[in-house]
């Protein structure tokens, strides 16, 4: 039995939350279907035709919203968990996912029902546990306004006068975290620490029902290696599909995340290479889409370009490039882009507004953690002549960052302290399987090898090709995910059409990133 008996006074080092015993309220999973499966069924609850929702069990925990805190009705908040038992089969043990983001993860249960193969190559025989990040989805969220987050521009500010305007948006948002949520100041609450203390109270409820209990750790959140180190003894085998890049410091974060929209571009262009019909194809020859994306920046600059009643920005235009090729897919970004040039019409891009709206939800989470990680002296201060060193770092096709440059600047006004500093190593001695991909937009290759290099006992997977994570991507990397999780197989080093491996021993030879125009296109290469 990979858990070890663990008291249910498991908060010692916060003995104040710690005497409470956390237990599960079983509740109807058909009247609380996970928001991603609402919108794809178009119905609230779960509808009449679809799958039966067998061995799908569905709970709610309560546990103290500040483990600091004595334990009680005005120090409380709920999680929500998905547990599923494969029917009429002995599972073989307990496989964990714990959300990223941080975010939704209750879906990902459900998918075992809706898409099987998912968790096929070994992982069929297996319970799945997760549960949805404290502040997100079905556990208590917290309800920032969506409005004033789309007040928080695009652009970064280059000027003290837009510095001082941003500022203001930012902390706007953020009296609505606190305003609108339950109990107010719930937005304090959501960092690391929190979410750590969380996995153990679930965890808790499951230890007499788990035969043995294997983790999968979704990209996002900073949980790894914080986790597996303070609790060794609660985790058996480990993948981490998708490598964040906690403490590594400006300097190398955003020029990496240049290149990795620079990449982004080069993969359009490849796309198009492919199809003779599309508008950049350029004859054949690299670089029409990379003419295109110049020619439609030059246009934005001038202020003139609508994008369905709200003005295209660089800024706009440069998120577009990661939300578009991330979760729409190559012809609707060279579609936008060819009206933009044809029509000076900014109108294909209209969805990008939304998307980073949506992204800068999370907003609260990451400004707990980052404060402190991140090279300007102190987060929360108008440190914005940092911000500037920053925007002067070289940028030949104008593709900008996406996340860090704008944690630098929206940390820097949030007004809640960031968490203390965490004593835990990122270097790790921890057995695992770490599971990139080429062209990762929102946790770069490079940043990934830099994470990877400080696990000493690691075998790191690299999937040619797109998309954020590899769970729901049949092919090697799947099936290497699988084996290891299911019956602890380590595979060797090799390098192959869709995938490369690296074994512990070969950590040295990492930092090769393909080429985009070399690796292929379709479901295989995580174009979903």
């Amino acid at each position: 039995m990979l858990f070890a008996i663990i008291s249910l006074v498991v908060l010692a080092a916060t003995s104040l939350a710690s005497k409470f015993t956390p237990t599960v309220r079983w509740i109807d999973c058909t009247q609380n279907v996970p928001a991603p499966l609402q919108a794809a069924f178009n119905s609230t609850t779960w509808p009449p035709g679809a799958p039966a929702l067998d061995g799908l069990q569905c709970g709610l925990i309560d546990v103290p919203l500040d483990y600091e805190t004595p334990y009680g009705e005005d120090n409380k908040i709920t999680v929500a968990l998905s547990f599923f038992t494969p029917p009429n089969i002995t599972p073989k043990g307990t496989i964990f996912i714990h959300p990223g983001g941080p975010t939704e993860a209750q879906s990902a249960v459900w998918t075992r029902i809706l898409n099987p193969a998912v968790f096929s190559d070994g992982m069929e025989d297996f319970e799945l546990l997760t549960f949805d990040t404290r502040g997100t989805s079905k556990s208590t969220s917290l309800n920032c306004s969506p409005d004033l987050a789309a007040k928080i521009p695009l652009d970064l500010p280059r000027s003290r006068k837009e510095w001082d305007a941003y500022r203001v948006t930012v902390k706007n948002f953020a009296q609505s975290c606190h305003d609108n949520s339950t109990p107010p100041g719930a937005y304090k609450y959501v960092s690391t620490n929190e979410v750590i203390q969380d996995t153990e109270n679930t965890l808790v409820q499951f230890l007499i029902l788990m035969h043995s209990c294997m983790c999968i750790h979704f990209s996002g959140s900073y949980v790894w290696p914080e986790y597996v180190q303070k609790y060794p003894e609660h985790v058996g085998r480990v993948v981490l599909d998708a490598i964040p890049w906690k403490g590594q410091p400006d300097k190398k974060t955003t020029p990496n995340e240049i290149v990795a929209g620079s990449l982004a571009l080069q993969r359009v262009d490849a796309f198009c290479l492919q199809n003779s019909s599309c508008p950049f194809y350029n004859s054949g020859q690299k670089g029409g889409v990379i003419t295109a994306w110049k020619n439609a920046t030059a246009i934005v600059k001038t202020g003139k370009l609508d994008c369905n009643g709200q003005k295209l920005t660089v800024g706009a235009l440069q998120w577009a490039l990661r939300v578009y090729v991330q979760n729409f897919g190559y012809p609707d970004f060279i579609d936008a882009l060819q009206l933009v040039l044809s029509h000076n019409d900014g109108s294909g891009f209209g969805n990008v507004f939304g998307a980073a709206a949506g992204l800068l939800q999370i907003l609260p989470f990451h400004c707990r953690d980052e404060g402190s990680l991140s090279s300007l002296p102190d987060c929360r201060r108008p440190y914005f002549e940092g911000l500037q060193r920053l925007l002067a770092t070289p940028d030949e096709w104008d593709v900008g960052g996406l996340v860090r440059f704008r944690l630098v600047a929206i940390c820097s006004s949030w007004p809640v302290p960031p968490r203390p500093k965490s004593t835990v190593s990122s270097k790790t001695k921890f057995p695992a399987v770490f599971v990139t991909s080429d062209f990762d937009l929102v946790l770069p290759i490079q940043l990934a090898f830099m994470r990877a290099a400080e696990a000493t006992n690691a075998t790191t997977v690299i999937r040619h090709g797109d998309h954020h994570t590899s769970l729901s991507i049949l092919g090697p990397a799947h099936t290497i995910m699988g084996a290891y999780l299911a019956n602890g197989i380590v595979v060797p080093s090799s390098n192959e059409t869709l995938a490369t491996v690296y074994a512990p021993e070969d950590k040295n030879k990492l930092g090769t990133i393909a080429d985009p125009y070399a690796v292929g296109f379709g479901t295989l290469f995580g174009d979903v």
